[in-house]
């Protein structure tokens, strides 16, 4: 066998990095060489000449100003160098209007500290959409996005009369009443918080069994851990949830199942800390895996803010992860010939999964299945029934939560599903997944003592 100099492995290893492959070389793989692809990783309007657009001046060929403009971060020679937001525009005065979507505005802030003062300064105030994200090019009138004021701030933002209540009628000057569909998720979330958080006996069990506690309402940072973009209309209702638990080595994830099995008393039992995913419910992001917990340096970052595309802080170390996703999904499963509602169908999902790394590695190689729940209730409705919600202006209060049947359905399906989780059953299985924790540590250090050999 002919050997082979270091300068030689240098050189195949040189070939091999760029685009003059071996002959063996079956091509790009979009699966596996790419883990994760932005769907939208350019600015399809990035400004020429690297020139920030002038949001107050008119348009060359239609001589009138825009409805909406791209905002740009500067540098120090008030060149551009990323989209941050958009300009829009004032109804009744139309002057412009700077807003920021929020939906990263902690990260937006600290890696661009002047940003908002800047804007200030020029127009006076700047404003927040926390319901959309950057790239989202918002669409119709200023006033129907739900402006607020920055976080921490008492001033008072007034772009338009009708900013903080929806459908003002200029006619008659009056306030139509809230929207069927947000009449709609209002009792959609008040039964399922109801239900998840104020059952004591429901919420022990998770944390008896180690599990992440489902947040639906309760705390300040509720947002978080919900996909705040949610279908709901006349025909289908959807909630999902998510929360995060991490534990800083395998040897105390072990330990904290044990104790909390062991626990004869509720007040004795632990509970880790609740965790968010922040691109979890983001369309932006295909291939996108929440196993990336341990580095995320060799990730790459997102497009727009160049956050770590692993998600989790840098600062936090840990070598297990559980990951708690419930869904909870409405639907019109029957009508009749008049297009009416006859039968209502709810399904629940609960998934548990948890990722472990060992010592010997840097990342978590894969995320594994450790609780699936899937619950189904039909409901046939005491006569058929076309709901309120199909239009956004619809605000009629015959939405489908307003239906006893279908509410009662809901209430059942909660009520089998939080059997599923108090079940015994799940001790065992608690147990197998700290177990298996231990076993994993063991396998991995008797390898590395057989490498150093």
């Amino acid at each position: 066998m002919e050997e082979l100099s270091k300068k030689d492995i240098l050189s195949l290893i040189g070939e091999n990095l760029t685009t003059v492959r071996h002959q063996y070389y079956k091509g790009f793989d979009e699966g596996t060489d790419l883990e994760e692809m932005p769907i939208d990783p350019s600015h399809r309007e990035w400004p020429k000449r690297g020139e920030a657009p002038d949001p107050d001046k008119p348009n060359k060929r239609t001589k009138q100003l825009k409805k909406w403009e791209r905002l740009y971060a500067l540098d120090d020679n008030d060149k551009v160098v990323e989209h941050v937001g958009w300009y829009g525009r004032n109804p009744e005065t139309n002057e412009s209007v700077p807003i920021i979507f929020t939906c990263e505005w902690d990260e937006l802030t600290q890696k661009y500290p002047n940003l908002v003062p800047q804007l200030k300064e020029k127009f006076g105030n700047v404003n927040l959409v926390e319901k959309l994200c950057i790239n989202d090019k918002p669409r119709g009138e200023l006033d129907k996005l739900g402006i607020k004021p920055i976080p921490g701030s008492d001033e008072v933002v007034k772009v338009t009369q009708t900013q903080y209540r929806p459908g003002y009628d200029e006619e008659s000057g009056e306030y139509k009443t809230r929207s069927s569909r947000e009449k709609s998720n209002r009792t959609l979330n008040k039964i399922i918080g109801d239900s998840l958080e104020k059952d004591d006996e429901f919420k022990n069990a998770l944390k008896k069994y180690s599990l992440p506690q489902i947040i639906v309402t309760s705390g300040p940072d509720a947002n978080k851990h919900r996909n705040r973009h949610s279908t709901n209309t006349n025909e289908e209702v959807l909630f999902q949830t998510h929360n995060i638990n991490t534990h800083e080595t395998q040897d105390s994830f072990f330990k904290f199942t044990t104790d909390n099995i062991k626990a004869r008393n509720p007040e004795e039992l632990q509970v880790k800390k609740d965790k968010s995913l922040r691109r979890l419910y983001n369309n932006q992001y295909r291939r996108w895996s929440k196993s990336r917990f341990t580095s995320t340096s060799g990730y790459g970052k997102t497009p727009v803010l160049k956050l770590d595309s692993g998600d989790f802080p840098n600062d936090e170390k840990f070598e297990v992860m559980v990951s708690s996703d419930v869904k909870i999904r409405g639907m019109a499963s029957a009508k009749n010939d008049e297009g009416a509602v006859t039968e209502w169908t709810w399904t629940a999902t609960y998934l548990v999964e948890y990722a472990k790394k060992k010592p010997i590695d840097r990342i978590a190689r894969k995320l594994v299945n450790d609780v699936e729940i899937d619950e189904t209730v039909k409901v046939e409705l005491s006569e058929p029934k076309i709901f309120d919600g199909k239009e956004s202006e619809d605000t009629g209060d015959n939405h489908p939560m307003s239906d006893v049947n279908i509410v009662e359905g809901l209430k059942q399906l909660l009520s089998n599903f939080k059997e599923q989780i108090i079940n015994p059953k799940q001790k065992a299985q608690s147990i197998r997944r700290a177990m298996a924790s231990i076993a994993d540590k063991e396998g991995a250090l008797n390898e590395s003592k057989k490498n150093k050999k």
